[in-house]
Parts: C-alpha cells; sequence; structure tokens
C-alpha cells in the first residue's frame, strides 16, 4: 500500500509541477504576434485561396480583407518583421499542415540573405511561438538555429520567458491571459495585414544590400525548396516584389533571380511600379501606407482572378461567406475607427483612398495645398470634390460619406459618416 500510495503522489506532484510550468510560460511568455496570428488558428472553417510570405513590407502592403470585398478572395497576410526566405520556406510548411492554400505569394525582398535568421530571435519567436510543437516544427527550429541553446528556447518557450517574472507586473499578467482567452470576435479582423497609417516626404533611399555575386545564396536555395514543396503538394507558387525603391545591387539580385524563376517555370510578380512613392510611403523605410497598400492589393486580387482556373478556385460555401462578411463587418468599424481618430489631413487622405468613402473637401482663402496632398486628393477621382476659397472655421473642413451597396439601376447612394476639421499645422504631412 505504502508503494501505491508513493508511486500516486509522485504522479500527483508532476501533473502539478508540469500544470505548474504551464500556467507560468502562459502568462508570462510575449503575447506581441496574437493579433496576427491567432485568427488562422482559431478559424476551422475557412478553405484558402492564397497565402502571402514575406517581411514586413508584405506585411505592410496587402489587405486580405480588401481581397475578400473586393473579389471574394479568401487569404492570409503570413509575412512578419525581418523574415528570410528560409523562414518563409518553414512558415509555408507549417502553415500549408493545417491549411492548405491553392496558391502563395513569397515576397523576394532579401533575396540576397545569406541568413537562415535574424540575429534579433524576438522576430522569430513572433513567427513560430504559436505554433504547436509538432513534427514538422521540430524539423523548423533544428534548420533555422545552430545551437542547443536557441533550439531549447523554440521548443521549450518557459526556456526563454522564465525570468520574466522579475520584469512583469500585475497589469500585463492580467493583458497576457486576456489575449490567452481572447475570442476571435474581439481580434482585429485583418487577416494577418497591419494598417500602418501615415505619409512621410520623398527621401533617397538607403538599402542595405550585400553586393551582387554570381555565387547563389542560401537564399536562392530555400526559394528552390519552397517551388519543390509547393509542386508536391499541388500549390501554385508565385514570386512577387513588394514595391520597394532598391539600389542598383537589389536589381541585380532580381535579376539574377528572376532567371531562376524562369528555369524552373515560375511566375514572378513584379508590383514595383505599383505605388507612387510621393504619396504612398508610410516611413523612411518604405512600408506602404494604406493608399499604397490598397494599390497593391489590387493588383494581386487581378493575379489571382486571372489564374483562377489554374488553381481550381471555387465558389465560397454558405458558411465561409458568412464567417467573413462577420469579419468584414468588423473590419469596416475597424477602419472607420482610424479614420476618426486620425488628427493629420495628409494622413486621412490615405485612408479615404479606399474605394468605400467619398469625401467634400472644403478649403478656406489663402491656404494652399501641398504637391502630396494634391496627389493624394487627384488619386480619389469622382471620390472626392473640392471647394476652394470657401470661408470656414478652420483652413480645412471635410465630410467623409460612405457608399452603400449599388443599386439596380447603377448608381450608389452614401451616407454622411464623419466632417473633420484641421488648422495648417496639421495639413502638410508629418
Amino acid at each position: 500500500m505504502k508503494s501505491v500510495h508513493r508511486i500516486w503522489c509522485i504522479v500527483i506532484f508532476v501533473i502539478l509541477a508540469c500544470t505548474s510550468l504551464l500556467v507560468a510560460s502562459l502568462v508570462l511568455k510575449s503575447y506581441d504576434n496574437y493579433p496576427k496570428f491567432k485568427p488562422f488558428f482559431i478559424d476551422k472553417k475557412t478553405e484558402y485561396d492564397a497565402y502571402f510570405f514575406g517581411a514586413s513590407n508584405a506585411l505592410n502592403g496587402i489587405f486580405p480583407m480588401q481581397l475578400w470585398e473586393n473579389h471574394r478572395i479568401t487569404s492570409y497576410n503570413f509575412a512578419w518583421h525581418k523574415s528570410s526566405i528560409a523562414l518563409d520556406y518553414w512558415l509555408l510548411r507549417l502553415t500549408s499542415r493545417m491549411k492548405k492554400p491553392k496558391i502563395v505569394f513569397i515576397d523576394i525582398f532579401g533575396i540576397d540573405g545569406e541568413q537562415k535568421i535574424d540575429k534579433n530571435l524576438y522576430y522569430a519567436h513572433g513567427a513560430l511561438d504559436l505554433f504547436p510543437l509538432s513534427a514538422e516544427k521540430l524539423c523548423a527550429i533544428n534548420d533555422l538555429f545552430d545551437t542547443p541553446a536557441k533550439k531549447a528556447e523554440f521548443i521549450f518557450p518557459f526556456y526563454l520567458y522564465h525570468n520574466s517574472w522579475k520584469t512583469t507586473s500585475l497589469p500585463t499578467i492580467k493583458s497576457n491571459t486576456r489575449h490567452f482567452l481572447t475570442k476571435r470576435d474581439a481580434l482585429i479582423p485583418t487577416r494577418g495585414g497591419e494598417l500602418r497609417v501615415g505619409t512621410t516626404y520623398p527621401e533617397t533611399f538607403d538599402t542595405d544590400v550585400r553586393d551582387f555575386s554570381e555565387t547563389e545564396p542560401l537564399s536562392f536555395k530555400y526559394a528552390k525548396k519552397i517551388i519543390s514543396f509547393c509542386r508536391e503538394n499541388d500549390i501554385l507558387p508565385v514570386f512577387m516584389l513588394v514595391p520597394y525603391p532598391t539600389q542598383d545591387a537589389l536589381d541585380e539580385w532580381k535579376d539574377s533571380f528572376i532567371r531562376l524563376l524562369e528555369k524552373e517555370k515560375v511566375d514572378f510578380l513584379d508590383l514595383s511600379c505599383a505605388v507612387d512613392f510621393d504619396t504612398d510611403k508610410f516611413d523612411r523605410f518604405a512600408h506602404l501606407n494604406p493608399s499604397g497598400a490598397s494599390k497593391v492589393t489590387e493588383q494581386i486580387g487581378a493575379y489571382i482572378l486571372k489564374s483562377a482556373e489554374a488553381i481550381g478556385a471555387s465558389e465560397k460555401d454558405g458558411d465561409t461567406r458568412v464567417l467573413w462578411e462577420k469579419d468584414l463587418a468588423r473590419y469596416h468599424a475597424f477602419y472607420d475607427g482610424k479614420i476618426i481618430d486620425e488628427t493629420h489631413f495628409s494622413n486621412l487622405l490615405t485612408l479615404l483612398s479606399n474605394q468605400a468613402y467619398k469625401a467634400d473637401i472644403f478649403v478656406s482663402d489663402g491656404v494652399e495645398l501641398g504637391e502630396i496632398e494634391k496627389k493624394l486628393i487627384n488619386q480619389m477621382g469622382k471620390n472626392v470634390t473640392v471647394h476652394i476659397g470657401q470661408k470656414a472655421d478652420a483652413d480645412i473642413k471635410i465630410k467623409v460619406f460612405k457608399a452603400k451597396s449599388p443599386q439596380k439601376d447603377g448608381t450608389t447612394d452614401e451616407t454622411f459618416f464623419c466632417e473633420k476639421s484641421f488648422r495648417a499645422q496639421t495639413i502638410k504631412i508629418q
């Protein structure tokens, strides 16, 4: 009896210890990546048409909800900060094992790279930690990381976060617990895309690109692995270049890579001319704002529709339509909030590039719009009316309207949404 009692004590102790470690790990770990990835893991219904991979340029440059709204394409943006072609390869494998897409797009920013992973492992944790431990994930960890210590912290996140209690506060614990328990309806419904609202003056952009060499870099080898995996799993691979002001060195790498794709008979979608960097750049690193991302997304949508027969695209079932329409309504509310909260005129114009909005702009006597603001207004086309020389209680007043669904006669009604006023100091690009 004593031996049985001792065994039960050991079993209970092990269960309590493991439970304590699990709870501590869940509470202390970082949840910065939850809004980005969690909707994918908790959506059990969607069959995806397209996945997107790449670094932050693709993360900010492709809006899956716009693809659904305008083209009824289901997609997810898995692009992540400081990603590499090697990390993209393993993310493709991990995501496709859960749900296989019909077509994948991989941005070639960083195609000159010789590193499998960025030295700052924070970014790799953001990309990998939410994936459950599996044989595929173990293979990814073993391939991407070169030391036992690095591998251990990706297999057992508690190995990394166990000292977090020293700096973790009660509000942080509450926030982490809330993240873990969050239901899908409370998550930002961008399906992995990220809106970065802002504008910056055009400037000379200096890229950090290795000098061109005829020697095939590591990234090319992983691109070939991506192509092989896609062919083995009946997925159409497409490599793309999200708009980026490049130096000659990167252009040479791009040309060399295109020759590889031609040999492999794989499509390359060059989006470099899709935007105007005067109006479509969020920051000096050339991340796209909503104006630029909307243009890129539309070109990708057109490409997918053209490829519909090749990828076997089909009508979405009722459950999928209901789920995505619900998310679209939440996405509209999220986007509306961005417009309401915006305090700078030029930034607001980038948000109004979305064709769901129309605007009347009233410019007071003596107020001169900058060239960038004029460009942003001009690209709105018929969706904007500008009234110059108006007497008003603000330098610029703008009335925003939301378009309703098209009527039977082809016309589109709109309803008043909000009115915003701007003084001169908030008109110029910040």
